[in-house]
């Protein structure tokens, strides 16, 4: 067992990672097994010198966690289908969980599927892809924390009343006057940034064919691959659908050509 010494002296015990107060079993590595979601950390790219940290230390590991949506159930498979590019070791630590260690990058990609099968165009390393992340973003000297959501077809034609709320990425502030779209529905938000619809709609309609958009701002598409854990926990929890728009750039404005000389 082995432990990391922190300053104020705290030792950390690289044996076990906490969750939720239970011990959970991990292979050993040399970092504190504090734990943060890969949805919390912005995308940086490591400086000269934390480039050069890291390819002597390779601080870098990812805990990855498969779920059924909407169930929210461990989707557990085997370890083969999960892969995390640059890691040096892997192992399943509990249903549905898989530990990645010594990864080398400060940022990676991690995805789950299977060897694709019969004819037909090969994907990026010959896999079909159901869900995945890139780029995934690590935080040094912890275990990051990536959630993959795998739709239920047994579960998707189930319905769900939907509403939620639209605001701008940069500042928070409410979105009015969105367009969202699901299904053969759409509704607009108040000036509050507030949607709501009217009937419910199908968990295959929400994954598969819900927009969101307005003038002045980049329309969003949602998929199952872009299901976050605080999105999804949100959404089951309060049945209120957060979503975040990014203004489009100011057009700028055209610079003259300068006059020919003859």
């Amino acid at each position: 067992m082995r432990g990391v010494l922190l300053a104020g002296g705290l030792t950390v015990v690289a044996a076990g990672a906490i969750a939720g107060g239970e011990a959970k079993p991990v292979r050993n590595v040399d970092a504190p097994l504090s734990r943060i979601s890969c949805d919390e950390l912005p995308l940086k790219t490591p400086t000269p010198a934390e480039s050069a940290a890291d390819a002597r230390d390779r601080p870098y590991h990812a805990l990855v966690r498969i779920w059924s949506f909407p169930a929210r159930e461990p989707l557990d498979v085997p370890i083969e289908m999960v892969s995390v590019v640059g890691a040096n070791a892997s192992a399943r630590v509990a249903p549905g969980e898989y530990l990645f260690e010594d990864i080398g990058l400060g940022y990676t990609a991690v995805s789950y599927g299977e060897k694709r099968r019969g004819a037909g165009p090969p994907g990026p390393g010959g896999r079909a892809v159901f869900a995945g992340r890139n780029p995934l973003v690590l935080a040094r000297h912890a275990i990051t924390v990536c959630d993959l959501f795998v739709p239920d077809e047994a579960k998707l034609d189930e319905t769900t009343r939907f509403r939620g709320v639209v605001v701008d990425r940069s500042d928070g502030a409410p979105i009015g006057g969105t367009s969202i779209r699901c299904g053969d529905v759409t509704v607009m938000t108040g000036d509050d940034g507030r949607f709501e619809f009217a009937e419910p709609v199908s968990w295959r309609d929400v994954l598969t064919r819900t927009a969101v958009g307005k003038d002045g701002w980049r329309s969003f598409f949602l998929t199952s691959k872009l299901l976050t854990a605080t999105w999804v926990e949100r959404v089951l929890r309060t049945g209120d659908a957060p979503f975040t728009l990014v203004r489009d750039p100011e057009p700028k404005p055209a610079t003259p050509l300068p006059a020919l000389e003859h």
